[in-house]
């Protein structure tokens, strides 16, 4: 997720001192505040830790919203996409397909200039910072691109939770694209809950409700509970990966 943010710095605002490695580690650290409630701690930390990479106010507000409204439009587009493979042969899958390509349309449109305009003036508004201005360029191809770059790493983030579960009972490998679909729609529908840190129950319920179709429901619970402990973990041993080395570094030159 990091290297797409970094893309989107780099589309916006070219010249920045954003390097690579420096924008996971970014990615990461505030990815620890989608823990507490609100939604609002993750791109504030990643405001926050970005100030001094030489990214000009306005952009790094527009990467910022951004990074969120197309990462949901690429998660619902291809969630609903590979999810049509769990779904039986005789229903109209041109209708269901239909409401992944209107997502995509929905996240492009609330990228047009006057919602991102307005979205981030309501936000400095309700803090009290002065506004600024919020002309940009930033090509309806670029947005595409930026789509399909969250929707492959969805995927891949997917793949990983279909062999979490072979890790602990058997699941046919021709489920493994359904299972993604699943993985990632439970995983927006929790982003997208405001009152749930980190989806917290609403993930959980969305994987029991189809992981039940495959396994008996006390499997399914468990899977769902296991995926929560998985993440958790993931994300506290990735960010503590990057940050570690900084304490050493430090100790070292005491």
């Amino acid at each position: 997720r990091g290297l797409v943010w970094k893309k989107i710095v780099n589309f916006l605002q070219p010249d920045n001192d954003l390097g690579y490695l420096e924008a996971i580690r970014i990615d990461l650290y505030s990815q620890l505040g989608k823990y507490l409630p609100g939604k609002v701690f993750a791109p504030l930390g990643k405001i926050y830790l970005a100030r001094n990479k030489n990214i000009s106010k306005k952009n790094l507000y527009l990467s910022v919203v951004f990074d969120a409204i197309l990462s949901i439009a690429a998660a619902f587009s291809i969630s609903l996409f590979l999810i049509g493979f769990f779904l039986d042969c005789n229903i109209n899958l041109f209708n269901f397909y239909l409401i992944g390509l209107l997502a995509v349309i929905g996240g492009l449109a609330a990228t047009h200039h006057r919602v991102i305009q307005y979205l981030i003036k309501l936000f400095l508004t309700k803090r009290k910072k002065e506004l600024i201005d919020l002309n940009f360029d930033l090509s309806w191809i670029n947005r595409v691109k930026i789509i399909l770059y969250y929707a492959f790493v969805n995927f891949w983030i997917g793949f990983g939770f279909f062999y979490l579960i072979k890790s602990i009972t058997y699941l046919s490998i021709q489920n493994l694209l359904s299972v993604i679909g699943i993985y990632i729609l439970a995983g927006v529908l929790g982003l997208t809950a405001f009152f749930a840190p980190s989806g917290l129950g609403i993930r959980e319920g969305v994987l029991v409700l189809f992981l039940q179709f495959y396994f008996p429901l006390n499997i399914a619970i468990l899977i769902s509970l296991l995926a929560r402990v998985w993440t958790i973990l993931g994300d506290l041993f990735l960010a503590g990966g990057f940050y570690l080395p900084n304490i050493f570094k430090k100790i070292k030159y005491r």
